[in-house]
């Protein structure tokens, strides 16, 4: 019968945090943030991928630069730019978004959270135009073999 007054006061609980406006997070009791944490991956994981993004951005430069028009470097350098831009205003946001979820100011971190998603879909549009404009080689990676068999018969 112990476990009744427990079972009582969980219900209660639920009822009480329906009405002020929200499920009851069992993470709050563990003192953890499951949201929090779960955007600061995903925010860290944007980040990676939009550092991957001016890396390649930034060979197609090379590559233009080599073998491409004059028009075709300056989509690319225009794509760079934007990828530079993206990726710089993504890391302040990234900043703030950590510093409001470690306050504990919901609001803003999401906010920026979803400025830092917004962000690094621009990153992954500026590589997208870049590689339709930098002019198309062929490279061989390191070890590759291509073997031609002719048969006479």
């Amino acid at each position: 019968m112990r476990e009744t007054p427990a079972l009582l006061s969980l219900v209660i609980a639920l009822c009480l945090s329906a009405a002020v406006g929200g499920p009851a997070r069992a993470d709050d009791d563990r003192g953890g943030d499951v949201e929090a944490a779960r955007a600061k991956r995903t925010m860290r994981a944007r980040h990676a991928s939009m550092e991957s993004n001016a890396k390649e951005v930034r060979q197609l430069l090379r590559v233009s630069r080599r073998r491409g028009s004059r028009a075709q470097i300056a989509c690319v350098d225009e794509s760079l730019s934007r990828v530079d831009v993206a990726l710089r205003n993504a890391r302040e946001a990234e900043r703030g978004a950590e510093a409001a979820w470690d306050k504990g100011d919901r609001a803003t971190a999401r906010t920026l959270t979803r400025r830092v998603e917004e962000l690094a879909h621009a990153s992954m549009l500026a590589r997208g135009k870049a590689r339709g404009c930098a002019p198309h080689v062929v490279v061989a990676t390191e070890g590759t073999k291509v073997t031609v068999t002719v048969d006479g018969g």
